[in-house]
């Protein structure tokens, strides 16, 4: 559990240990944070320089739609907190069963309850379960194309997977 403050004892302060849970999940879905969040409005592109047009606005809206979706099954059983935006790379795809290089997007996030994810022996069990098969846009800026649903990684197919960081402040 997250706490955060001291305490004054007897003209002495207790510093209180805080124990965050960091979650991490990277996928080769495209989930660009591109602050996008409304229709098109021509009128609107003054406030984004890097588009130009509406077929540009159209994919950075599908980009935040996919994050979105997975920041709303998260937010299912808790609210995430210091949302990290997410930074694609370019790597070999190995940890997704691909031998080819692609992008991978990578984001973290913070809860505020220990093991509010937990189940069956995972950390992450309920999270995985809620994730796995909610449908996101495919074939944006993904090396993989059709990529139609979140899969985890709890099969031999998946294209999202979770790490649990914990570290004490």
């Amino acid at each position: 559990m997250l706490f955060y403050g001291y305490k004054k004892l007897t003209g002495y302060i207790t510093i209180i240990s805080i124990v965050m849970e960091i979650i991490t999940i990277s996928t080769i879905i495209d989930i660009t944070e591109t602050h996008i969040i409304r229709n098109y409005k021509k009128e609107l592109l003054r406030k984004f320089p890097m588009i130009k047009n509406q077929e540009q606005w159209l994919k950075a809206r599908r980009q935040q739609s996919n994050f979105d979706t997975l920041v709303q099954v998260i937010s299912l059983r808790t609210q995430p907190l210091n949302i990290q935006s997410p930074v694609v790379s370019t790597e070999i795809l190995r940890d997704f069963r691909y031998k080819s290089r692609g992008r991978v997007w990578t984001f973290s996030f913070e809860v505020e309850f220990n093991n509010i994810f937990y189940k069956n022996d995972d950390p992450l069990g309920l999270l995985k379960e809620d994730c796995n098969n909610v449908p996101v846009i495919p074939n944006l800026d993904s090396s993989i194309k059709s990529q139609q649903y979140i899969k985890v990684d709890t099969g031999s197919i998946y294209n999202t997977m979770f790490k649990v960081v914990t570290s004490e402040l």
